[in-house]
């Protein structure tokens, strides 16, 4: 069955929401479904350097904790992780040292800075497209692990007929390749190794600090990288973010892009300043009546479920079915609100055995859906359910804080 969720990209106040009295308007961003908000990011103000590969310097060296810190501009560090530095490619080089201060090196920009750290580089370059990505290094051949495992053998054998179209990159494709033509794969394969062979090339004769590749804005990555069938119509009042839409169109035949010309506010039409503000709070309702508690730390976030005014009557599977309701919640607000790194859930208490093995698995199967890698390790002996989530942009209540009070 087709699914109607629209994407919404406009401009909002949210001061209001963190009590801050300033009057800016944020770009935000919406996926909504035909009840509420699937996803909600707040886009910086700022030119976004996200994936963007520069010529840094290195700045300095850590033995002890294996690290090197780069300059990629005059007044920004980054950190580089030591076990990357066999895949440097530098572009000076006047140490005979494996790697020395002064050091001129090739390097992307994985991770923004989230509070007192600094932003994560890569020396593994990648360019992503809608069925593959492509990273310089040793050349060989990745299948995501979220495609069924007979069609990415099919893949891997496919890519492998074609290596030498790859320029000696790194190939892998992403989940959507399992819904493509294979003549598409190799097309985008072809043109991403090719784009990132000219970087590597021309990288050589560009000056300290220069900017060597510039990321596409989140909204066209975003719509890039859905899964088939998982947007059905874009929706934008914002005349730049239309037109730089527009020439994306062709490849998405099944999405409807939209330019909103009502007087009446685009975000007010789909009551977002409810869902942002519910995406903020710490309790979230559930239908039959149970709560979440959602509690971010510096550490980890904690979430408690608590069967609250659900009073019905207690059979065998009261706890669990409340428990698989407050699941399928926390899996949507994982997503909602870019909660990452650590969580730990404290489901309430079942006393069958065989029922948290169920919750178990059911949590693990929703976290499937997920776009970042989002993992269900286990329940511990005092039935706290474990769950990571790969770091990658702030939290949405970083999102916002940031672009409001700059």
């Amino acid at each position: 069955m087709r699914t109607l969720n629209k994407y919404i990209i406009t401009k909002m106040p949210l001061c209001p929401l963190m009590n801050v009295e300033k009057d800016t308007m944020s770009m935000v961003t919406a996926l909504m479904d035909e009840q509420h908000a699937l996803s909600l990011s707040c886009i910086p103000r700022e030119e976004d350097y996200l994936n963007n590969i520069y010529i840094g310097r290195v700045d300095s060296i850590s033995e002890n904790i294996k690290a090197i810190f780069v300059k990629i501009s005059p007044d920004e560090i980054c950190y580089l992780p030591y076990e990357e530095l066999p895949y440097v490619t530098f572009t000076h080089k006047p140490s005979n040292k494996e790697i020395a201060v002064g050091d001129e090196l090739l390097v992307q920009v994985v991770r923004r800075p989230i509070k007192t750290k600094l932003a994560t580089v890569s020396a593994r370059l990648n360019i992503s497209g809608q069925y593959v990505a492509v990273t310089s290094g040793p050349s060989r051949i990745g299948i995501s692990k979220k495609i069924p495992k007979q069609k990415g053998k099919e893949l891997k054998e496919f890519l492998k007929e074609h290596t030498a179209c790859f320029h000696e990159m790194d190939i892998i494709a992403r989940t959507n390749s399992a819904y493509a033509d294979s003549d598409d794969i190799l097309s985008e394969a072809t043109r991403l190794s090719s784009v990132l062979s000219n970087i590597l090339q021309y990288s050589k004769t560009k000056t300290l600090y220069s900017c060597v590749y510039t990321t596409e804005p989140d909204y066209i990555s975003f719509v890039k990288n859905s899964y088939p069938g998982e947007i059905s119509e874009i929706v934008t009042d914002i005349d730049g973010v239309y037109e730089s839409l527009l020439p994306y169109m062709k490849d998405y035949p099944n999405i409807l892009l939209r330019y909103y010309e009502d007087s009446y506010p685009l975000y007010q039409l789909f009551s977002l300043t409810r869902e942002f503000s519910d995406a903020l709070s710490k309790k979230v309702w559930l239908k039959s009546g149970a709560y979440l508690i959602i509690e971010p730390t510096e550490a980890l976030t904690v979430i408690d479920v608590n069967s609250g005014k659900n009073e019905k009557k207690k059979s065998e599977d009261y706890f669990l079915n409340i428990n698989k309701e407050a699941a399928l919640e926390i899996a949507r607000q994982l997503r909602l609100r870019n909660i990452s790194g650590i969580c730990i859930v404290d489901f309430i208490d079942m006393p069958i055995d065989q029922q948290q093995k169920e919750l178990l698995s059911f949590m693990r199967k929703l976290l499937k859906s997920d776009h970042i890698t989002t993992t269900a390790i286990d329940m511990t002996k005092l039935n706290l359910m474990e769950i990571t989530r790969k770091k990658t942009n702030p939290t949405l209540y970083q999102q916002i804080f940031q672009d409001i009070v700059d």
